[in-house]
């Protein structure tokens, strides 16, 4: 049976003291260190649990695997310090990678680059981990990246298409721009609905808006004629949209063109 040592020897205790002294050691490791020295002096129990917060038989399970293990034993378990700024070649690298390649070149599933992504990235590639998304804003606008939404594209969309359908018309919407007494328009409609949707915003903490939740849902119908000559832009608002309404609409936009030939330009229009 191994003999349990009584008193630390002068070297072990100067080891501790020196120990507790570095800027690394954890308040937790600071704790640990000192409940072993109070053991050593045969301190009371109860000073011992006040000062350090660990009772006496904890402390000297403690002073035990210290004399068998060494000062190892009393480490805590760190994780890896992580850098807090990127050096002036890697923020360069990465503004080139930021306006040359995508996410998805990297393992990503996006094609677009996000302020999780690019974080994400970050750290993984230059171990360097940012606490506010502020400095993942100002990357962005080093880069010359604006934030907003990517143009959406419908599957439906046949850009082939489009691009014979210009080529066979563009000629001939120039020369009706170009008649006196013709008008030419593009036009489109969209949907206003009244229902409520959210989103999150920034407010102070303990502070919660509400909002008023429309019940009764509501739509209207918005049709809009642009003319491209003159920037000149006309809406007319309907309940429905069906042909009885859009035949309505064109006899009050005709309305205000009296003796001019009208050519509209409208895209999927029945």
């Amino acid at each position: 049976m191994k003999k349990q040592v009584k008193f630390l020897q002068e070297e072990k205790r100067k080891e501790l003291k020196n120990f507790i002294e570095k800027e690394e050691c954890t308040k937790a490791e600071v704790q640990r260190v000192q409940s072993i020295l109070m053991i050593d002096k045969e301190l009371d129990a109860g000073l011992i649990k006040e000062i350090t917060g660990l009772d006496k038989k904890y402390a000297s399970a403690l002073r035990k695997k210290y004399i068998e293990h060494g000062i190892e034993s009393l480490l805590s378990k760190r994780k890896k310090k992580v850098k807090s700024l990127l050096t002036k070649s890697q923020r360069e690298e990465l503004i080139v990678i930021i306006k040359t390649k995508k996410p998805s070149e990297f393992g990503y599933d996006s094609d677009f680059w996000i302020t999780l992504l690019l974080g994400d990235f970050i750290e993984k590639r230059y171990g360097v981990k940012y606490k506010s998304r502020t400095s993942l804003y100002l990357i962005f606008k080093e880069s010359h990246f604006s934030y907003h939404k990517p143009e959406t594209k419908y599957k439906k969309k046949d850009e082939a298409r489009e691009k014979e359908w210009i080529k066979e018309n563009k000629n001939r919407i120039d020369a009706l721009l170009q008649e006196e007494n013709t008008v030419v328009f593009t036009a489109d409609e969209m949907i206003l609905s009244t229902q409520t949707t959210t989103q999150k915003i920034w407010l102070p903490k303990g502070e919660y808006p509400k909002i008023d939740v429309a019940v009764k849902r509501d739509r209207r119908i918005v049709y809009g004629f642009f003319n491209p000559k003159t920037g000149k832009v006309h809406a007319f608002k309907t309940k429905y949209a069906n042909s009885e309404n859009t035949c309505l609409v064109l006899e009050k936009l005709a309305s205000l063109y009296p003796g001019k030939k009208i050519v509209i330009i409208w895209d999927n229009a029945s």
